[in-house]
Protein backbone atom coordinates (compact mmCIF):
# COMPACT_ATOMS: atom_id res chain seq x y z
CA UNK A 1 0.00 0.00 0.00
CA UNK A 2 0.83 3.69 -0.06
CA UNK A 3 0.92 5.84 3.06
CA UNK A 4 0.05 9.48 2.26
CA UNK A 5 -2.34 12.12 3.47
CA UNK A 6 -5.93 11.95 2.27
CA UNK A 7 -5.93 15.47 0.69
CA UNK A 8 -2.82 14.56 -1.31
CA UNK A 9 -4.45 11.34 -2.52
CA UNK A 10 -7.63 13.13 -3.52
CA UNK A 11 -5.68 15.84 -5.37
CA UNK A 12 -3.86 13.18 -7.39
CA UNK A 13 -7.04 11.46 -8.54
CA UNK A 14 -7.65 11.71 -12.26
CA UNK A 15 -11.20 10.39 -12.00
CA UNK A 16 -13.85 10.33 -9.32
CA UNK A 17 -13.41 7.35 -6.99
CA UNK A 18 -15.86 4.58 -7.83
CA UNK A 19 -17.05 2.08 -5.20
CA UNK A 20 -14.32 3.20 -2.82
CA UNK A 21 -14.38 2.61 0.91
CA UNK A 22 -12.48 4.29 3.72
CA UNK A 23 -10.34 2.01 5.84
CA UNK A 24 -8.55 2.58 9.13
CA UNK A 25 -5.46 0.42 9.66
CA UNK A 26 -4.27 -0.15 13.21
CA UNK A 27 -1.27 -1.95 14.64
CA UNK A 28 -1.93 -5.13 16.63
CA UNK A 29 -1.19 -3.35 19.91
CA UNK A 30 -3.22 -0.19 19.18
CA UNK A 31 -4.81 1.26 22.34
CA UNK A 32 -8.56 0.91 22.79
CA UNK A 33 -9.05 4.68 22.99
CA UNK A 34 -8.49 4.90 19.22
CA UNK A 35 -11.57 2.80 18.61
CA UNK A 36 -13.55 4.98 21.01
CA UNK A 37 -12.43 8.11 19.21
CA UNK A 38 -13.43 6.61 15.85
CA UNK A 39 -16.88 5.84 17.21
CA UNK A 40 -17.05 9.36 18.62
CA UNK A 41 -16.31 10.73 15.14
CA UNK A 42 -19.29 8.83 13.79
CA UNK A 43 -17.29 6.07 12.11
CA UNK A 44 -19.03 2.71 12.33
CA UNK A 45 -16.93 -0.44 12.22
CA UNK A 46 -18.49 -2.82 9.72
CA UNK A 47 -15.69 -5.39 9.45
CA UNK A 48 -12.22 -6.18 10.68
CA UNK A 49 -9.58 -7.62 8.34
CA UNK A 50 -5.84 -8.27 8.51
CA UNK A 51 -3.27 -7.40 5.81
CA UNK A 52 -2.27 -11.04 5.32
CA UNK A 53 -5.01 -11.99 2.79
CA UNK A 54 -4.53 -8.72 0.89
CA UNK A 55 -0.78 -9.24 0.65
CA UNK A 56 -1.30 -12.79 -0.58
CA UNK A 57 -3.78 -11.60 -3.20
CA UNK A 58 -1.47 -8.85 -4.44
CA UNK A 59 1.60 -11.12 -4.50
CA UNK A 60 -0.25 -13.71 -6.57
CA UNK A 61 -1.62 -11.10 -8.98
CA UNK A 62 -0.17 -9.90 -12.24
CA UNK A 63 2.01 -7.15 -10.78
CA UNK A 64 3.38 -9.39 -8.04
CA UNK A 65 4.32 -12.06 -10.57
CA UNK A 66 5.80 -9.35 -12.78
CA UNK A 67 8.11 -8.23 -9.98
CA UNK A 68 9.22 -11.84 -9.44
CA UNK A 69 9.88 -12.16 -13.16
CA UNK A 70 12.05 -9.04 -13.03
CA UNK A 71 14.27 -10.74 -10.44
CA UNK A 72 14.47 -13.90 -12.57
CA UNK A 73 15.25 -11.84 -15.67
CA UNK A 74 18.05 -10.00 -13.85
CA UNK A 75 19.64 -13.29 -12.79
CA UNK A 76 19.28 -14.74 -16.27
CA UNK A 77 20.86 -11.62 -17.79
CA UNK A 78 23.82 -11.85 -15.40
CA UNK A 79 24.33 -15.55 -16.20
CA UNK A 80 24.09 -14.81 -19.92
CA UNK A 81 26.67 -12.02 -19.59
CA UNK A 82 29.13 -14.35 -17.84
CA UNK A 83 28.58 -17.14 -20.38
CA UNK A 84 28.97 -14.71 -23.28
CA UNK A 85 32.22 -13.39 -21.83
CA UNK A 86 33.69 -16.88 -21.50
CA UNK A 87 32.57 -17.93 -24.99
CA UNK A 88 33.86 -14.74 -26.61
CA UNK A 89 37.22 -15.10 -24.90
CA UNK A 90 37.62 -18.73 -25.93
CA UNK A 91 36.75 -17.96 -29.54
CA UNK A 92 39.17 -15.05 -29.55
CA UNK A 93 41.90 -17.19 -27.99
CA UNK A 94 41.46 -19.88 -30.64
CA UNK A 95 41.77 -17.31 -33.40
CA UNK A 96 44.86 -15.82 -31.76
CA UNK A 97 46.50 -19.14 -30.86
CA UNK A 98 49.24 -18.61 -33.45
CA UNK A 99 49.95 -15.11 -32.16
CA UNK A 100 50.18 -16.34 -28.57
CA UNK A 101 52.40 -19.25 -29.60
CA UNK A 102 54.79 -16.85 -31.37
CA UNK A 103 55.00 -14.67 -28.28
CA UNK A 104 55.71 -17.76 -26.18
CA UNK A 105 58.42 -18.91 -28.61
CA UNK A 106 60.05 -15.47 -28.42
CA UNK A 107 60.51 -15.95 -24.69
CA UNK A 108 57.47 -14.29 -23.18
CA UNK A 109 56.78 -16.08 -19.91
CA UNK A 110 53.35 -17.67 -19.36
CA UNK A 111 52.59 -15.41 -16.34
CA UNK A 112 53.20 -12.36 -18.53
CA UNK A 113 50.90 -13.74 -21.21
CA UNK A 114 48.30 -14.46 -18.55
CA UNK A 115 48.45 -10.94 -17.14
CA UNK A 116 48.24 -9.40 -20.59
CA UNK A 117 45.18 -11.47 -21.52
CA UNK A 118 43.41 -10.62 -18.25
CA UNK A 119 44.28 -6.92 -18.58
CA UNK A 120 42.94 -6.92 -22.13
CA UNK A 121 39.63 -8.33 -20.92
CA UNK A 122 39.48 -5.89 -18.02
CA UNK A 123 39.75 -2.97 -20.44
CA UNK A 124 36.52 -4.22 -22.00
CA UNK A 125 34.65 -5.65 -19.01
CA UNK A 126 35.09 -2.93 -16.38
CA UNK A 127 33.92 0.02 -18.52
CA UNK A 128 31.10 -2.14 -19.90
CA UNK A 129 29.88 -3.08 -16.41
CA UNK A 130 30.08 0.51 -15.16
CA UNK A 131 28.23 1.92 -18.17
CA UNK A 132 25.63 -0.85 -17.94
CA UNK A 133 24.98 -0.18 -14.25
CA UNK A 134 24.68 3.57 -14.82
CA UNK A 135 22.27 3.02 -17.72
CA UNK A 136 20.20 0.57 -15.64
CA UNK A 137 19.96 2.98 -12.68
CA UNK A 138 18.92 5.87 -14.93
CA UNK A 139 16.33 3.69 -16.67
CA UNK A 140 14.96 2.50 -13.32
CA UNK A 141 14.67 6.05 -12.00
CA UNK A 142 12.70 7.01 -15.11
CA UNK A 143 10.52 3.90 -15.41
CA UNK A 144 9.68 3.02 -11.79
CA UNK A 145 7.43 6.04 -11.12
CA UNK A 146 5.35 5.11 -14.18
CA UNK A 147 4.65 1.54 -13.01
CA UNK A 148 1.09 1.37 -11.61
CA UNK A 149 0.53 -0.36 -8.31
CA UNK A 150 -3.06 -1.34 -9.13
CA UNK A 151 -4.62 -2.28 -12.45
CA UNK A 152 -7.36 0.34 -12.35
CA UNK A 153 -8.05 3.45 -14.38
CA UNK A 154 -8.60 5.59 -11.30
CA UNK A 155 -5.73 8.00 -10.78
CA UNK A 156 -3.45 7.69 -7.83
CA UNK A 157 -0.27 9.36 -6.56
CA UNK A 158 2.87 8.05 -8.24
CA UNK A 159 4.77 5.53 -6.17
CA UNK A 160 7.94 6.74 -4.54
CA UNK A 161 10.08 3.68 -5.16
CA UNK A 162 13.64 4.32 -4.09
CA UNK A 163 16.42 2.14 -5.42
CA UNK A 164 17.81 -0.26 -2.79
CA UNK A 165 21.40 0.94 -2.54
CA UNK A 166 22.88 -2.04 -0.67
CA UNK A 167 21.38 -4.84 -2.86
CA UNK A 168 22.29 -2.85 -5.96
CA UNK A 169 25.89 -2.46 -4.79
CA UNK A 170 26.13 -6.15 -3.86
CA UNK A 171 24.70 -7.19 -7.23
CA UNK A 172 27.07 -4.88 -9.13
CA UNK A 173 30.15 -6.07 -7.27
CA UNK A 174 29.10 -9.71 -7.60
CA UNK A 175 28.57 -9.36 -11.34
CA UNK A 176 31.94 -7.67 -11.77
CA UNK A 177 33.69 -10.36 -9.71
CA UNK A 178 32.00 -13.14 -11.72
CA UNK A 179 33.02 -11.56 -15.01
CA UNK A 180 36.61 -11.05 -13.89
CA UNK A 181 36.75 -14.63 -12.58
CA UNK A 182 35.41 -15.89 -15.91
CA UNK A 183 38.04 -13.85 -17.78
CA UNK A 184 40.81 -15.17 -15.50
CA UNK A 185 39.64 -18.77 -15.95
CA UNK A 186 39.49 -18.41 -19.71
CA UNK A 187 42.96 -16.83 -19.77
CA UNK A 188 44.38 -19.67 -17.66
CA UNK A 189 42.94 -22.26 -20.02
CA UNK A 190 44.23 -20.37 -23.07
CA UNK A 191 47.77 -20.13 -21.67
CA UNK A 192 47.85 -23.76 -20.53
CA UNK A 193 46.72 -24.98 -23.95
CA UNK A 194 49.46 -23.13 -25.82
CA UNK A 195 51.22 -25.58 -28.09
CA UNK A 196 54.44 -24.54 -29.85
CA UNK A 197 53.84 -27.36 -32.34
CA UNK A 198 51.19 -25.06 -33.85
CA UNK A 199 54.03 -22.90 -35.20
CA UNK A 200 55.44 -25.82 -37.21
CA UNK A 201 51.97 -26.59 -38.52
CA UNK A 202 51.47 -22.98 -39.59
CA UNK A 203 54.82 -22.72 -41.39
CA UNK A 204 54.44 -25.93 -43.36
Amino acid sequence: GVLISLPTAMAAELEAPVASTTSVWLAPGAPARIMRRLVGEGIRVVSVTTPGPSLQRYNSGGLGLGYQFFVFAAGAAAALAVATTVLTFFLSARRRAFELAVMRALGVAPPVLLRSLVAEQCLVLIPGVILGIVAAVVAALIALPAIPEFGTTVGQPPLQLGLPALPLAVLSVSLLVLLLAAALLAALVAVQELDLARLRMEFR
